[in-house]
């Protein structure tokens, strides 16, 4: 539904999406071995404290209108791909996280940002989920709390993509960076 919803939306570049989406695949596939053998907790609180800084620098980027003289080359959307998703799978958390940011540092409109990482991530999670189930079996999936939250996504979707198409570019980087500093000193304190 996300996918298809930017799409229609004229949110996605397609001039980067293989490059990350290829790797990224690779990527979720080996997270998926690497979590499936050991534990998040040393990982996650080290991401955390990046993607508050990331945070905070998007904000101060947005808000003095500053832009960041990274362009985003194919080999470093593979990279960058590739890293996002390993840690999506591995960590709990990346590829959204880490790529959105990621893509507006490198001036990527904030809107295509969003529309490109939510255009790939599904296939992200397919190949992750996948694996897992490949690895550790099907059946101890819990159906019971993944089926609402898939359902609610299909909901929201569209007005999030909506959302995104219309919010001007510099507010639209301010809340994507104010949204990694709220979740992630959330998920440190809590």
């Amino acid at each position: 539904m996300s996918g298809i919803s930017h799409y229609k939306l004229g949110n996605v570049n397609f001039h980067i999406t293989p490059y990350m989406l290829l790797p990224g695949i690779a990527a979720s596939v080996l997270g998926a071995v690497f979590l499936s053998s050991l534990g998040l907790s040393t990982a996650r609180p080290f991401i955390r404290v990046v993607l508050i800084a990331i945070g905070l620098y998007l904000i101060w980027q947005h808000y003095t209108q500053r832009s960041f003289s990274g362009k985003l080359t194919k080999g470093r959307a593979a990279i960058l791909g590739f890293i996002a998703a390993f840690i999506d799978v591995a960590v709990g958390g990346g590829w959204g996280p880490i790529g959105t940011p990621a893509l507006v540092l490198s001036g990527e409109d904030p809107r295509k940002a969003v529309g490109t990482i939510e255009f790939t991530e599904p296939i992200i999670s397919l190949v992750a989920v996948l694996t897992f189930g490949v690895i550790l079996g099907f059946e101890t999936f819990m159906w019971g709390l993944a089926l609402p939250m898939i359902i609610g996504g299909i909901i929201l979707t569209p007005v999030a993509s909506i959302l995104t198409a219309k919010i001007p570019k510099r507010a639209l980087g301010i809340l994507i960076g104010l949204w990694l500093v709220a979740l992630n000193l959330y998920g440190l304190i809590a």
